[in-house]
């Protein structure tokens, strides 16, 4: 699809830039098998290096902002005891993390235990953006 809409924007003598996005699909689009890409773009790549502590850091307070913006009721509407969480919009930020919360949440009274798991979801999303499972920026 990408190609398609580079070759669209080209024969209106426009410039593609492609933004965003993860390594893999930039490299599924500039390996092709045809080794097409390269041939008919000039390419420029630019990227940004953060050390792993400064990304770290981000991700952290980022994931903090979403939670303080309602990401937990987000989430909690998409909750289904029978989901499966490795396809669609239930691989969404939160989701997966917040299964084993939800499945508990109604069965445990004691708060501390509750604040602990609510805690190990929070912490299980920052793992996971912040080692490119997935990941925003």
């Amino acid at each position: 699809m990408a190609s398609h809409a580079m070759n669209s924007i080209v024969s209106h003598g426009q410039l593609p830039i492609i933004v965003g996005g993860s390594n893999s699909f930039i490299e599924v689009l500039i390996d092709d098998k045809e080794n097409e890409f390269p041939s008919k773009y000039e390419c420029c790549f630019l990227w940004v290096d953060v050390s792993m502590p400064v990304l770290n850091s981000f991700v952290s307070h980022r994931v903090d902002r979403m939670v303080e913006r309602g990401m937990i009721n987000e989430v909690r509407n998409m909750f289904n005891e029978n989901a499966d969480y490795s396809r669609g919009i239930r691989r969404a930020i939160g989701v997966p993390e917040f299964d084993h919360y939800f499945r508990a949440e109604s069965l445990i009274s004691d708060k501390e235990t509750r604040a602990r798991l609510h805690e190990e979801a929070i912490n299980a999303i920052k793992i996971n953006l912040a080692s490119g499972k997935k990941y925003i920026v």
